[in-house]
């Protein structure tokens, strides 16, 4: 079963890539290599940001504690601690990448890969 999920998992990490690849088609062949690493932890982020999204819908951003008999309470859960990490990440790499491409095809670039209009987007 997990390795199912490994290979679906790595299928849409692909799907991603290859979506970015289009998207950031007009960066010059000179800055293409380090192109290709950036999108690559792109598409990476976007997929494992998917999978905290679901464990945040179902768990919350919240978690209770328990350390020894006295001390408790509340505090962020682990999921959104490492959801607001990687998101953060994912938005500098893809001002990179959109730093990589002409002036004149930032904007409309821009408009495709928006931080937010992705998140709204999934699912």
């Amino acid at each position: 079963m997990a390795r199912k999920k490994k290979i679906d998992k790595e299928a849409l990490i692909l799907e991603e890539f290859k979506r970015l690849t289009v998207i950031f088609q007009d960066i010059p062949n000179e800055k293409r290599e380090l192109c290709t690493n950036l999108m690559q932890n792109a598409a990476f982020m976007v997929i494992s940001l998917r999978e905290l999204q679901d464990d945040l819908r179902v768990n919350g951003w919240i978690e209770e504690y328990q350390n020894g008999e006295n001390q408790s309470g509340r505090k962020p859960s682990s999921a959104s601690q490492v959801y607001n990490k990687l998101i953060s990440n994912y938005n500098n790499i893809i001002k990179q990448l959109v730093g990589l491409l002409p002036d004149d095809k930032q904007e409309s670039v821009k408009a495709t890969v928006d931080p937010m209009m992705e998140f709204f987007n999934t699912k």
